[in-house]
C-alpha cells in the first residue's frame, strides 16, 4: 500500500521539510503501550472479586451436571469409550452392586461397590460408609478402569475367565458370578429396562 509523503512548512528558511515517519508515529507507539502496561499493572493489582466462581466452585458445577447427565446408557457408552474389558459384564456388575439407586452410589457415587484403595492408581476421593467416594459417576467408572489395569484382568482371554475372576477377587457375598452372569446373559433387556427407568424418574 502507497501512502502520500508528509511535509510541514519551514517558515524560517521558506521551504516545505519532509517529515519521518518513524518520528511522527513514535510517541503515539509509545503511548499505546505505557498504556497497556498501566492496564495490565491495575487489573493484576486491583482487589479481587467475586465475580466469577472459583476453582473449586467450577469443580462442583461441572461434577453436578455429569452427575444431572449420568443415565444407564451413557454409562456403558462411557465404559466403551475409555476402553473397559468386557463392559457388559462391568455394567452387569452395577446393577447388581447398586442397582443405580443405593445409599452407596447416591451418596459416594460408587457403582460398584468399591472399597478404599490401599496402594493401587485411583481417583477416589476419600471413604463414607465403607466405601470409596468420588466427585462423579464418570470417576467411578474411571476407577474401575484403573481397577482393572492394575490387576491380572487383561491377560484373561473370554468371559468365563472373567466371571471366574471376579467370584475369586472381587466378589464378597456368594453367588456373585452367577447372579452378574445371569444380568449379562440378558443384557439388552436390562440395559433397555434401566435405561427407560431412569427416563421415567424412577432411578432420581
Amino acid at each position: 500500500m502507497k501512502f502520500s509523503k508528509l511535509y510541514w512548512f519551514d517558515d524560517t528558511k521558506l521551504y516545505h521539510v519532509r517529515i519521518s515517519r518513524a518520528k511522527l508515529f513514535s510517541p503515539w507507539v509509545l503511548c499505546i503501550i505505557l498504556s497497556a502496561i498501566c492496564g495490565y499493572c491495575i487489573h493484576w493489582f486491583e482487589p479481587k472479586t467475586k465475580s466469577r466462581p472459583a476453582y473449586d466452585e467450577l469443580i462442583v458445577m461441572v461434577d453436578a451436571q455429569e452427575n444431572e447427565l449420568m443415565s444407564p446408557r451413557a454409562m456403558y457408552e462411557y465404559m466403551k469409550e475409555i476402553g473397559i474389558k468386557y463392559p457388559e459384564i462391568v455394567f452387569s456388575q452395577v446393577i447388581v452392586e447398586s442397582r443405580f439407586v443405593s445409599v452407596v452410589c447416591r451418596e459416594n457415587h460408587n457403582f460398584f461397590g468399591m472399597k478404599l484403595a490401599a496402594c493401587r492408581p485411583n481417583v477416589q476421593t476419600g471413604e463414607n460408609l465403607g466405601h470409596a467416594t468420588y466427585r462423579n459417576w464418570k470417576m467411578s467408572v474411571i476407577d474401575y478402569a484403573l481397577w482393572q489395569s492394575s490387576t491380572g484382568v487383561w491377560k484373561l482371554k473370554n468371559e468365563a475367565a472373567y466371571f471366574n475372576y471376579l467370584d475369586q477377587r472381587y466378589a464378597e457375598g456368594a453367588n456373585y458370578a452367577i447372579k452378574v452372569k445371569e444380568i449379562r446373559d440378558n443384557f439388552d433387556y436390562y440395559l433397555d429396562v434401566y435405561d427407560k427407568k431412569f427416563k421415567s424418574g424412577e432411578l432420581k
